[in-house]
């Protein structure tokens, strides 16, 4: 419902340009005062103060959004932890990823235990892939792996 009053304005706009009633510069005015106008619309409840002067909008759950975020950016790493643990790849290169990952989990909320949850697999798989291993560890590791459960 939120979206037809944008979509309905962007149309009657369109149409109104590919009959040349309105010029370029009013389209893209228009344009840009209905996605304005949708996207108020679409958060109205979250909406706590709107400043046109200063072009600035306050949302009254704007923790809420970060929150979100920052369980969708977890959820994100863990995924990104797994699909590289089924990556082919160098031993380098794998190291290299992981610690990419390591830094993207640092930058979310995400806690010590979280922390390493998330990367346990993939340095599991790390060290497995390291060249100086020997057998016994590798098998130590292969049985641990094996073990993990990575979404639950």
């Amino acid at each position: 419902m939120y979206i037809l009053i944008p979509t309905v304005l962007l149309t009657l706009f369109t149409v109104l340009l590919c009959l040349k009633y309105i010029g370029d510069v009013v389209f893209a005015t228009l344009v840009t005062v209905s996605i304005c106008v949708g996207t108020i619309i679409y958060f109205k409840d979250r909406i706590k103060e709107i400043n046109l002067k200063e072009l600035i909008i306050k949302l009254s759950e704007a923790k809420k959004v970060l929150d979100d975020i920052n369980v969708l950016a977890k959820k994100l790493a863990t995924f990104l932890g797994y699909v590289n643990t089924h990556l082919n790849g160098a031993y380098k290169q794998r190291k290299e990823f992981n610690d990419l990952l390591d830094k993207f989990v640092d930058s979310t909320n995400a806690t010590q235990s979280e922390k390493k949850e998330i990367m346990r697999k993939p340095r599991l798989v790390e060290k497995l892939m390291d060249p100086s291993l020997k057998k016994d560890e590798q098998k130590k590791i292969t049985e641990e792996i094996d073990k993990l459960e990575i979404f639950r």
